[in-house]
C-alpha cells in the first residue's frame, strides 16, 4: 500500500504548517506533496517559504504563488465582498514587501501540476482544477463537472486545494471510477473547524485502504483497475491565537485574523463605522440598505450614533466623508501650494473615523503632524511635489522604469485600454459628472475617481438614491480593489512626510468606507436621534433593515 500526505493552502501560517508536518511524521507519512498557495493572507510568508525549501517537499503552484512570483496586480482570487477585496489588497501588499526577490523566483518556478503514476493509474496534483488554478470546485459540485475535469486532463483522479474544505468524491462511469480529492487548508480552513487540515491518500487493495479510512464512503477502485483509493482527512490543533497576534502585530487587517479562530470566512468588520458586523450577501446589501444609505441626511451633517439594541455603530458624518474625498483628490492632483490646507482639512474630515484595531492610529497622527510641519516651509512644498512625481509620475505620464507605481486605475485593468477609458467616461457622463478633466485627462486617475465619489455622495445628501447606489457600486468595483494597494504601497515607499501621510490616511479611510457602505444605516440613526418612531418607515424599508445581518457568503 502506498500512503501519500497531501496538504494545501498554507497561506503564510508557519505554526499551522509545522503542526501538520509534525503530525504527518507521527503518522508515518514519508511521501508528501503540497498543492499550492504557500503565501498570502498570513503573517509569515518568508518564513513559510524558507521552511518549505528546507524540507524539500514537492509543491505545485497556487494562484497566490503565481501572482507574487510573476508580480501580477493581484492574487487572482474571486472575492465576493468589498471587505475581502480590501483585506486581500492589504495582504498582497504586505507579502510583496515581506518576501525577497529570491523568494519570488522560487514561487515563479513552481510547477503548475504534477502527475503521479501508480500501477497504471494516473493521478494529477494541482491547485484549483486542471484547467485553471483559481477555479473553484465546491464539495457539492455536480458529478458531471468532476468527470469532465478528470477526463479532460487525461487522468483517473485529481487532487487539489484552493477551496479550503477537505472532501473526497468518487463518480462511477461506464469507463471506470473518477476520483476528486481536496486536501483542505493548512493555514486558513473554511469549513468551520479552525484546526489545520491535511489528507492522507491510500492506494492499494480494498482491505489495505479501508484500514486507513474506514469512514471514507467514496473509497472505490480507480478507473477500471483493481487499485483502490481512499482519502482520510486529518485535523491538527495548533496555537491559532499566536498567529492572530502576529497577524495584527504585522499590520494586517484584524478581519483576516478573526477567521483563524473560527475556521470560517464569515467576516466581522472591526472598523470605525461597524463593530462586529457580519458581512452581508452582496444582493442583500445592494437591494436592502445601500440604495437608501444617507438619503435623509443634510449635506453638512456631522454626527455619530449607535444602532438601537444592536450593539453596532455607524458613522453618519456625510459632510466629512465628502470633504475627505475632496482632500485626497486635491493632494493627488492640485499644485503643492494647496497641500497645507488639504492636509489640515483632511485631519478634520477624518474625525468620524473611529480607531481601527489593526491600524496604528498613533503613527497616522504622527505622520500628519510631520506633514503639516514640512508644509510650513517652501522646501517642504518642493519636496512634496518631487516625491509625488517620483512615486506616481505626472498625471497621465507614468513610466514603470522611473516611477514606483501608477496612480491610474487604467494601468491595472486588463483588456483594451481605450475601451476601459471609454466606459469610465460613459459612467461619469451618465451621472452628470463633469470634472473628468482632472488628472491631465486620465479618467482613471486616482484624483478623478476620488472626486467622483465626492460628487456622488454630495448628490446623495439631497435624497438622490441613484447617486448613492452608484457610489456604492463604484467603490466596490473600483476603489475598494486597486486604490487600497495604491495607498499601502505609497505609505511604504514614501520617504517624504506628506506623501507618507497621504498613503497612511487613504488606507485607513478606504477601510472605513468599506464598512460604512456595507453596514451603516444613517437614515435610521438620524430618526433615532430625532426620536422618530420606526413606524415612519415603509414596509419595504423595514424589510431592508432586518435583512442586513449575517447573510450567506
Amino acid at each position: 500500500m502506498r500512503r501519500i500526505g497531501l496538504y494545501s493552502d498554507v497561506h503564510a501560517n508557519l505554526p499551522a504548517l509545522q503542526a501538520v508536518l509534525d503530525h504527518m511524521q507521527a503518522e508515518g507519512i514519508t511521501e508528501r506533496y503540497c498543492l499550492g498557495d504557500l503565501v498570502g493572507y498570513g503573517p509569515h510568508p518568508a518564513e513559510v517559504i524558507t521552511r518549505m525549501r528546507a524540507i524539500g517537499d514537492t509543491v505545485v503552484q497556487g494562484n497566490f504563488d503565481r501572482a507574487l512570483g510573476a508580480r501580477l496586480r493581484d492574487s487572482g482570487s474571486n472575492l465576493p465582498t468589498p471587505q475581502e477585496m480590501l483585506d486581500a489588497a492589504e495582504s498582497y501588499a504586505y507579502t510583496i514587501a515581506a518576501i525577497s526577490r529570491e523568494d519570488e523566483r522560487y514561487l515563479a518556478a513552481l510547477p503548475r501540476e504534477i502527475t503521479l503514476e501508480v500501477d497504471g493509474v494516473r493521478i494529477l496534483l494541482c491547485h484549483g482544477t486542471p484547467r485553471r488554478m483559481n477555479e473553484i470546485v465546491a464539495p457539492d459540485a455536480s458529478g458531471s463537472l468532476l468527470v469532465s475535469l478528470v477526463r479532460g486532463a487525461g487522468v483517473d483522479a485529481v487532487c487539489c486545494g484552493h477551496v479550503h474544505v477537505p472532501f473526497h468524491r468518487s463518480i462511477p462511469t461506464e469507463a471506470g471510477v473518477c476520483h476528486w480529492v481536496n486536501a483542505g487548508s493548512v493555514g486558513r480552513p473554511r469549513d468551520g473547524d479552525p484546526r489545520a487540515a491535511w489528507v492522507e491518500l491510500a492506494l492499494g487493495t480494498h482491505q489495505e485502504v479501508l484500514t486507513r479510512a474506514v469512514e471514507d464512503l467514496a473509497c472505490r477502485r480507480i478507473g477500471e483497475t483493481d487499485l483502490w483509493l481512499s482519502a482520510h482527512p486529518h485535523r491538527v490543533a495548533y496555537d491559532t491565537e499566536s498567529v492572530v497576534r502576529d497577524t495584527v502585530a504585522r499590520g494586517l487587517p484584524a478581519t483576516l485574523a478573526s477567521a483563524l479562530s473560527t475556521g470560517s470566512e464569515t467576516r466581522h468588520t472591526l472598523s470605525p463605522s461597524s463593530v462586529s458586523e457580519a458581512v452581508d450577501h452582496p444582493h442583500h446589501h445592494r437591494d436592502g440598505v445601500l440604495r437608501r444609505a444617507f438619503s435623509t441626511l443634510s449635506g453638512g451633517a456631522s454626527h455619530g450614533c449607535e444602532a438601537a439594541g444592536e450593539g453596532r455603530q455607524c458613522t453618519c458624518a456625510l459632510g466629512d466623508r465628502i470633504a475627505a474625498y475632496e482632500c485626497f483628490a486635491a493632494l493627488y492632483r492640485d499644485p503643492p501650494a494647496s497641500a497645507p490646507g488639504a492636509v489640515a482639512r483632511l485631519a478634520t474630515a477624518m474625525r468620524s473615523c473611529r480607531k481601527n484595531p489593526h491600524l496604528d492610529d498613533g503613527a497616522i497622527e504622527a505622520a500628519r503632524d510631520l506633514a503639516l510641519h514640512a508644509l510650513e516651509r517652501p522646501a517642504g512644498l518642493e519636496a512634496f511635489a518631487a516625491e509625488r512625481v517620483r512615486i506616481h509620475g505626472e498625471p497621465g505620464r507614468f513610466d514603470p522604469f522611473t516611477h514606483v507605481l501608477s496612480s491610474s486605475e487604467l494601468t491595472y485593468l486588463s483588456g483594451d485600454g481605450a475601451k476601459n477609458a471609454a466606459e469610465l467616461k460613459a459612467l461619469y457622463a451618465a451621472a452628470g459628472f463633469t470634472s473628468a478633466g482632472d488628472g491631465a485627462g486620465d479618467v482613471g486617475h486616482i484624483s478623478v475617481e476620488l472626486a467622483f465619489m465626492a460628487y456622488c455622495l454630495r448628490h446623495g445628501s439631497v435624497a438622490d438614491s441613484e447617486s448613492l447606489g452608484l457610489a456604492h457600486d463604484f467603490f466596490a468595483g473600483h476603489l475598494a480593489d486597486w486604490a487600497v494597494l495604491l495607498a499601502v504601497v505609497t505609505a511604504q515607499q514614501a520617504t517624504e512626510p506628506v506623501m507618507r501621510y497621504v498613503g497612511l490616511a487613504l488606507d485607513k479611510y478606504l477601510i472605513c468606507e468599506a464598512a460604512t457602505f456595507r453596514a451603516a444605516v444613517p437614515e435610521y440613526c438620524e430618526m433615532r436621534e430625532k426620536g422618530s418612531a420606526p413606524g415612519v418607515l415603509s414596509s419595504a424599508r423595514t424589510d431592508g433593515l432586518h435583512s442586513q445581518g449575517g447573510g450567506p457568503q
